[in-house]
Formats: C-alpha cells, sequence, structure tokens
C-alpha cells in the first residue's frame, strides 16, 4: 500500500512538472504586464491576418499575445511575424526591437507593454497606424514618408496623452506615480495612496510632433521639436515643452538602440513564403520562363532574368496508342471552373465577416482599455 501511495506521488509530480515546462520564467512575472491566467507556450504561432511587421531583435522574455487567441502568449522569436491587435510585452530585463511595414521601427526597453491597435500601409491608400502603450518606455524611428503617399496618419497614445506623428525620433515612457506627488493633477486624484497615470515624452533628433492631452481634447495640440520633453499627467493639460540636456538624448539613444537591417525570417517562415509561391505559381499557364525581373521569386529558384529550361530524354518522350477522346471535356472544365468560382466567393464572404467581427472586437478591447481616440466611434 506504502509503495503504491508513494509511486502516485511520484507520478504526480512528474506530471505537474510536465504542465509547467513550457511556461518558464514567464509566469514568474511581478510587474502585472501579464493578464492573470495567461497560458505561455514556447512555439510562435502566426495570428489572424496579413503581417503589419515583425520582430527584429528578443532579447529575454518576449511574449506576443494575439487579438484571436487573447488566453494565450507565444514567446517571441527572431522574424516573428506581427499582426493587426497584437500585444507585445517585454518582462523584466527583457528588450523587443520591432519593425513595421512602413519600415519605421520600435525599441521597448524592460518591461514595456505594446498593442498594434491598427498598422496599414498601401501605395494608392496611404500609411494609417495606431499604437498604444499602455505601460513602460519605447522609443519611435517612424518613417518620413516624403510624399510617397497621399494619406498618413500615426498616431500613438497612453493613458494620458496622444502623439501625432509625421517622420519622427522620440520615446515615449508610461508609468504610474503618486498623485500627490505630481503637479498639475487635479484635487479630486490628489488622495493618499491613489496613483495617477503620467506619459513622458522625448523628442531626438529631427522630429515634429503634436501632442493633445485625453483630458483637455479642446484644446489645441502642443506642438514638440527636436530635443525637448513634456509630462502629460492623467487629468492635466499638455504643458510648454522643456528643453532636453545631450547628455540625456545620448543616454536614450544608447539604451534604446535600433537596428539598421531587418532580422531574417525563421525557416519555418521561408519555406512556408516558398510553398505559397510554389502553389500560386502552378496555377498559372507555363510559359517557359520563371523569376525574369520578379521580386517575389523564392530565394534558391530561378532568379531575376533567367531561363527556366526543363530537358526531358528521349526515352521520357511517347506517343498515345490511342487517341484521346475530348468529347464533354469542354463542359467539365467549365462546370470546375463555376464550382470554383463560387466556393472562393463563399470563401471571401466568410473572410470578410470574420474580419469584420475580429474588427469590431479589437475596438471593443480598446475602448475598454484606453479612452478612444479623438474621432474614435463612441
Amino acid at each position: 500500500m506504502k509503495l503504491a501511495q508513494r509511486t502516485a506521488i511520484s507520478l504526480l509530480a512528474v506530471a505537474l512538472v510536465m504542465l509547467t515546462a513550457g511556461v518558464g520564467a514567464a509566469q514568474q512575472d511581478t510587474t502585472g504586464l501579464l493578464p492573470e491566467g495567461l497560458r505561455i507556450e514556447d512555439t510562435y504561432q502566426p495570428g489572424f491576418g496579413n503581417s503589419v511587421g515583425q520582430l527584429d531583435s528578443v532579447e529575454g522574455d518576449v511574449i506576443v499575445i494575439h487579438r484571436d487567441a487573447p488566453g494565450t502568449g507565444y514567446r517571441g522569436q527572431l522574424g516573428a511575424a506581427l499582426y493587426r491587435g497584437d500585444t507585445v510585452i517585454t518582462l523584466k530585463g527583457a528588450r523587443a526591437q520591432i519593425r513595421l511595414g512602413d519600415d519605421s521601427r520600435l525599441s521597448m526597453a524592460s518591461e514595456a507593454k505594446l498593442v498594434i491597435l491598427k498598422s496599414f500601409v498601401d501605395a494608392a491608400k496611404g500609411r494609417s497606424t495606431f499604437l498604444g502603450v499602455s505601460l513602460g518606455k519605447i522609443r519611435f524611428l517612424i518613417r518620413k514618408l516624403m510624399g510617397e503617399f497621399k494619406v498618413s496618419e500615426f498616431e500613438v497614445k497612453t493613458r494620458t496623452a496622444v502623439a501625432g506623428v509625421r517622420g519622427s525620433d522620440f520615446v515615449i515612457e508610461a508609468s504610474e506615480l503618486a498623485c500627490t506627488e505630481l503637479p498639475g493633477v487635479p484635487e479630486l486624484l490628489r488622495q493618499p495612496g491613489e496613483l495617477c497615470a503620467v506619459t513622458d515624452i522625448i523628442t531626438l533628433d529631427d522630429t515634429v510632433l503634436a501632442v493633445s492631452s485625453l483630458a483637455t481634447p479642446e484644446i489645441q495640440a502642443v506642438t514638440m521639436v527636436d530635443r525637448q520633453l513634456v509630462r502629460v499627467v492623467q487629468g492635466g493639460p499638455v504643458p510648454e515643452p522643456q528643453n532636453v540636456p545631450p547628455e540625456r538624448i545620448e543616454q536614450l539613444r544608447q539604451e534604446l538602440k535600433v537596428t539598421a537591417q531587418a532580422a531574417p525570417q525563421p525557416e519555418e517562415n521561408q519555406k512556408a513564403q516558398q510553398k505559397a509561391q510554389q502553389k500560386a505559381d502552378s496555377a498559372q499557364p507555363a510559359t517557359g520562363t520563371a523569376g525574369r525581373d520578379d521580386p517575389t521569386q523564392p530565394s534558391g529558384l530561378v532568379g531575376a532574368g533567367e531561363e527556366l529550361q526543363i530537358q526531358i530524354s528521349a526515352e521520357d518522350l511517347f506517343e498515345p496508342e490511342d487517341p484521346i477522346d475530348t468529347g464533354g471535356l469542354e463542359e467539365l472544365v467549365i462546370e470546375e471552373v463555376i464550382e470554383t468560382q463560387a466556393a472562393e466567393a463563399q470563401e471571401q464572404t466568410a473572410t470578410e465577416v470574420q474580419d469584420q467581427v475580429s474588427e469590431d472586437q479589437i475596438e471593443e478591447e480598446v475602448r475598454e482599455a484606453l479612452p478612444g481616440f479623438p474621432g474614435a466611434p463612441e
């Protein structure tokens, strides 16, 4: 009997170890950055929809939460794709660099939380990007479009402020401090033990920002230029910018470095892209050439400007013994085309419905997590 009890206890201990093996150090989060009950997966899985960016650099525990799977967090890896609605969290001692679709770059310090509310880049329609910072320090190196697009929207939002961006290099740090120690906080919030949201915005070089306070949206935005600082506290307006010493600017540059080159994609991502390209190519009529001036041609296949030559030995050639009966073939092809078009139309409709549901969900989550952007749906 005792032996059976000891065996049962040992098996239970082994099971507990196996259940917690995939979670690791990320479960030891003491900052409150991770949602309660979040399950951590070591193997990164893609999100839903088109990618809007990728992780260019990962140090330590970086967790990505997709909007379509809010109960699961994935350990970030070099080159991992990011999607609309993703939340990126750097735990204690961790760092991450993100590259968006317009080639803008972000550098996240330890214990920071970023939400990609929206990121859309299209040569015909322009750029529309909205990011949320709920906690921590993040550097934003936003690409100047130089008149490439007719419309360019890029806004970064915290719990107290919104920064409208054109092409800039700046740092945002969102935190919470004792309300009693902050000037400009309304008397109603000045209670012992109360914490107030604070946003520090520091511009680096070649930067112009328009900063608005969520508490006073009716007041005109304050313009910031190179090497300036504003602190927007909860319930207060945007103060006049103050100059920042050069040593502080250099310190931020060193602390929040950004890489010049994009990170290579993981091997499984490359294989998936090549498989998708090969599938698309197989649906096209053969032309005798491949890869001619085609920038989407997967690496390792025929390069740009090269001809694909297929050689078949005489032994592989044959003549059919009997003539092929093509009667009714045209009707079958037409029926197959009609069925394929109908299936594609149904799939497109289902995708559009799912996209709309996902957009409604993320808008509701954003409204609950952070106050709405100026002009956002009520």
